[in-house]
């Protein structure tokens, strides 16, 4: 009879051993693939590029816009924003119906008219973007430049972000590009 219990007993502790394993390998395999990912830092960037006119009539200002929102369930800081920009002339072939604008090939072969790097340096919230970022927190800001109508030249601007303790590669990026002083009349 006490052989019958001591076996019983063996098989109970293995079962809860089992049991334990189990629920921590599921536990694990439910945080890696459904908790984990969510805490990543996430984000939407989006930009624009419009024009307005300007009191000079062979020029016209460009204003490159940047919504940047923190869409994750965790917090993050930028620490660094690089901002660039380039001229070139017409971007493609645009008598097709439909042309593929490629900005790997704008900044190869058009001229560079802006590079700035703006970092933290301790300087937070004074410089744009550079900020702490809750969950659903968002910043805006426009970039703006006096720009001379130069006829058919195109401009292109980019942002790359860079989250703190990541300088080395942007962890987004965001672009606009269009016809230099393509002021477009708004009738109603």
């Amino acid at each position: 009879m006490q052989k019958a219990k001591d076996i019983t007993e063996i098989v109970k502790n293995i079962a809860q051993i089992l049991a334990r394993v189990i629920a921590g390998v599921w536990t694990y395999y439910l945080f890696g693939q459904k908790e984990a990912p969510s805490l990543e830092p996430l984000a939407d960037v989006n930009s624009s590029l419009s024009w307005q006119n300007t009191k000079n009539d062979d020029a016209c200002r460009a204003i490159f816009k940047i919504i940047f929102q923190n869409t994750g369930n965790s917090s993050f800081d930028i620490s660094k924003i690089h901002l660039r920009g380039w001229l070139c002339d017409k971007m493609q072939d645009t008598t097709k119906e439909v042309t593929f604008l490629d900005i790997d090939e704008v900044q190869n072969s058009g001229k560079k008219i802006f590079d700035k790097t703006y970092e933290s340096n301790g300087a937070r919230g004074l410089l744009p973007f550079i900020i702490h970022y809750p969950p659903n927190s968002a910043f805006n800001h426009s970039f703006d430049w006096e720009v001379k109508n130069i006829g058919n030249k195109w401009i292109c601007f980019e942002i790359e972000f860079f989250k703190d303790g990541e300088n080395i590669q942007p962890k987004w990026v965001a672009s606009s590009w269009d016809r230099v002083c393509n002021i477009q009349d708004v009738t109603e």
